[in-house]
């Protein structure tokens, strides 16, 4: 294990493009709270009365997600 590894929170997948699943404790929070957000998000604001509302909501979130996986995730090759 190499110490790039130790430090990030998310590993680079071994085979196709991106990172794969988390591989400590603060990328499974960070995934369960980015579920858990995007559940709330659909219960709230109701995708059927609200839908703009809940695309803007999402993909918010999933940016931050993205940002974060960039940050705390292992280089990419």
């Amino acid at each position: 294990m190499t110490s790039d590894r130790r430090k990030s929170w998310f590993a680079v997948r071994r085979s196709g493009l991106g990172w794969g699943l988390p591989c400590c404790w603060q990328g499974w929070l960070v995934l369960a709270v980015y579920v858990v957000l995007i559940i709330c998000g659909a219960l709230l604001l109701s995708t059927d009365a609200h839908p703009r509302a809940y695309t803007i909501y999402s993909g918010v979130l999933s940016l931050l997600l993205i940002a974060v996986y960039m940050i705390k995730g292992q280089r990419l090759h």
